[in-house]
């Protein structure tokens, strides 16, 4: 699996802050509501809808990338920049199905083979919670990396890594 760490910080910050929202449970359970779902959506000005859009939408800006929130998985992937490339931690995922209804989260590891990949979703099982799904038939969208000059997010610092001329990491 790739390594986190060798990841772009902007690509970082989405998966702490996805991981950061593991075990948030609505309440009550299949209400599409709760204290945090509630804070999902608040930017939408939506309540008691299915809010996995609006969950990738928050990390996302709590991630201190710019961009405006979404309701509905199917407007958030035709927003966003397709991939062309394998997925990598920190993309977007989801589908479309064909009553324009769908899903989406954020990928977050990627399998060795490739063939699929680890996820933290909004709306699944009416939580936040961690899956692996097979890439087959899933769409992937990349949001444009923040500009180099501003600080990204909020929390702590992390920590650059860099490898010297003596293949050193530093």
């Amino acid at each position: 699996a790739l390594a986190i760490a060798d990841l772009p910080r902007w690509r970082r910050r989405i998966v702490q802050v996805a991981c950061s929202q593991v075990g948030v449970v609505e309440s009550p359970i299949g209400s599409n509501r709760g204290v945090e779902v509630d804070a999902y959506l608040r930017p939408t000005g939506l309540s008691g809808v299915p809010w996995c859009a609006a969950f990738v939408s928050w990390v996302l800006r709590e991630a201190g990338l710019e961009g405006r929130y979404h309701a509905s998985a199917a407007q958030l992937l035709r927003h966003l920049r397709p991939v062309v490339s394998p997925a990598l931690p920190g993309d977007v995922f989801g589908w479309i199905n064909p009553d324009g209804t769908g899903h989406c989260g954020l990928v977050v590891g990627v399998g060795d083979a490739l063939d699929v990949v680890a996820t933290v979703e909004g709306n699944s099982a009416n939580r936040v919670r961690v899956c692996w799904r097979p890439r087959m038939g899933l769409q992937f969208g990349t949001v444009e990396p923040p500009d180099s000059h501003r600080p990204i997010g909020i929390g702590a610092p992390l920590v650059e890594r860099s490898v010297q001329a003596d293949g050193q990491t530093r």
